[in-house]
């Protein structure tokens, strides 16, 4: 009886922790698409307005996508559901 809820236990840890693996890779793939989707429009929009209005220096795609990402942090600074009791 003892060993079969050790391997319950064990098949259940298993399985939570490819569900928290593929929860990561889903997020991370998903802000990946996010950020190249976004970054082209960004990249063009600041450098055909703000250099122009601002007299800011034109920006790189890849500080395009970095702007999006801080962005993206910024909007969601906790993840964690608070907890109300």
């Amino acid at each position: 009886m003892n060993s079969n809820l050790t391997a319950m236990a064990i098949v259940f840890t298993s399985l939570f922790t490819g569900a928290i693996a593929l929860f990561l890779l889903v997020h991370t793939l998903y802000a990946m698409v996010i950020s190249v989707v976004f970054a082209w429009p960004l990249q063009w929009l600041w450098n055909h307005l703000a250099q122009q209005i601002f007299n800011l220096p034109p920006i790189t795609y890849w500080q395009a996508v970095g702007l999006i990402l801080i962005c993206r942090v910024l909007q969601f600074p906790n993840l964690q559901k608070e907890n109300k009791s």
